[in-house]
């Protein structure tokens, strides 16, 4: 499993299909545009930062085990792509990533919390408080309903009843966080889990997790303007940041490479911000799709790593 685009035209040049993003590379670029978040005039830092940071960056962290040991698409000997891991395999994988989201934050609940309603929230349109129209997100969803009778934009949970079960202990458990800090936690605490903050924070991970996929499942010959809805400016206040291809041709007017992005209203710390996306190029294999696993694909690729560079607009 992972999340792929057609390759880039370099890619394509060296005989190569597609570009594959593991969960882990994907985790990678939202921590890079989470650290950059707020500390302008137009957007504050968010609270608690250091927490926020390891919400971001773990957020799926149950998925990096789970995308080492996944079998091939049988029909493209290629990787499953992002909505299309076999059935259950959410039901796994959400826990897990609460789980090792807490860990790597010494077992914070808040870490959890934050994780928890991100994974609850994709199987509810992210509780229309943020995400963004990914096109090529789009389609796979429209192609997953064709081929399943599924709407969910979530990993397959497979059976109904389980995945119900599942997304009531997940709502159980921020209950249960809430209650804790409003009860008997710090100041700070109490104020981390207040609705506007809580939810701030939850739109700015869905900030982070949808910028990160626009360029994940795409090339960027095919990247067209994307609108991020309800970016937080603060704990009380959002607005809709327009991201937009700069022309090549415009580039150096912004005082930035190719592969730019004009960004406005600009909620980063500085401008131009570099991140980047580590990814490999591959092809279809040969073999049997239920032994060839997705790193068997991605040890006959080739690594590439993809320069963005993101512009005041």
């Amino acid at each position: 499993m992972g999340l792929f685009g057609k390759a880039t035209k370099k890619g394509l040049e060296a005989g190569y299909t597609h570009k594959h993003i593991l969960q882990s590379e994907h985790l990678a670029l939202a921590a890079e545009l989470g650290d950059a978040f707020g500390g302008n005039d137009d957007f504050e830092e968010l609270r608690p930062k250091e927490l926020m940071r390891v919400a971001v960056a773990k957020h799926d962290a149950g998925w990096i085990a789970a995308d080492a040991k996944m079998t091939l698409d049988a029909g493209t000997m290629l990787p499953r792509n992002l909505l299309f891991s076999p059935p259950g395999t959410g039901l796994e994988v959400v826990p897990e990533s609460v789980r090792l989201a807490q860990q790597a934050a010494g077992h914070s609940l808040y870490v959890g919390l934050m994780v928890s309603m991100h994974h609850v929230g994709l199987q509810k349109r992210r509780f229309n408080m943020g995400g963004g129209k990914i096109p090529a997100l789009t389609e796979m969803a429209k192609e997953k309903e064709r081929l399943t009778g599924e709407s969910s934009r979530a990993a397959s949970a497979g059976d109904a009843e389980a995945n119900e079960r599942m997304l009531a202990e997940m709502t159980e458990f921020q209950a249960g966080v809430v209650k804790t800090f409003s009860e008997a936690g710090s100041a700070d605490e109490k104020e981390w889990v207040s609705h506007d903050r809580l939810w701030s924070n939850y739109k700015a991970l869905q900030f982070f997790d949808t910028l990160s996929l626009y360029f994940c499942l795409a090339p960027p010959e095919e990247r067209t303007e994307l609108t991020c809805k309800k970016v937080p400016v603060n704990a009380t206040d959002d607005a809709d940041v327009v991201v937009t291809p700069v022309p090549e041709s415009a580039a150096a007017a912004c005082n930035s490479e190719a592969n730019a992005y004009s960004v406005s209203p600009y909620p980063f710390n500085r401008s131009p911000l570099t991140v980047h996306m580590e990814g490999v190029f591959i092809k279809p294999a040969d073999g049997d799709p239920e032994r060839l696993t997705t790193m068997d694909v991605r040890a006959a690729g080739e690594a590439h790593v993809e320069t963005i560079t993101l512009v005041r607009g």
